[in-house]
């Protein structure tokens, strides 16, 4: 099925997508853009795209979210409250590695973060962790620092 999506800077962009689906296939595409169908319904990240009603050759509307930003001494994380995946980068050891965790961090509603960790409250009420055990995640330490010894 091809779709086109018109984005906020005034641009069309056309995308083939393979059935089935899911609108978040299509929505990887444009990042921190939420999509609505042509009668003005928002599509839910989570369906699939042949429940939606949309068809072959249509039009939708790509609306711009407000993305949010949460930083560590060394690392920030991207994301929006609508849905869509956490962006992160940065240190490792200080929480910029969130690939293994992409599927707790669905829908992250608010996050919050220490020098070296984040925390992210996902649309399924739990809290998901990262970053230096120590300074409050579970993910990962600091190499284990070479000591001299003295004989």
């Amino acid at each position: 099925m091809k779709l086109h999506v018109s984005l906020p800077s005034g641009r069309c962009e056309s995308f083939v997508v393979n059935q089935p689906a899911a609108v978040s296939d299509l929505k990887a595409a444009v990042c921190f853009l939420r999509l609505a169908a042509p009668n003005r319904t928002l599509l839910v990240q989570t369906d699939p795209v042949e429940i939606c009603g949309l068809e072959n050759e249509q039009c939708l509307t790509a609306l711009a979210l407000q993305p949010k930003v949460a930083t560590t001494s060394a690392a920030m994380a991207l994301w929006c409250v609508v849905g869509g995946p956490v962006v992160t980068w940065g240190e490792r050891y200080f929480g910029a590695d969130s690939s293994e965790l992409q599927d707790q961090l669905r829908g992250v509603r608010q996050m919050c973060c220490t020098e070296a960790a984040f925390a992210a409250l996902p649309e399924d009420t739990s809290v998901v962790t990262w970053g230096h055990v120590r300074l409050g995640g579970d993910r990962c330490e600091l190499p284990h620092q070479r000591q001299n010894v003295l004989i």
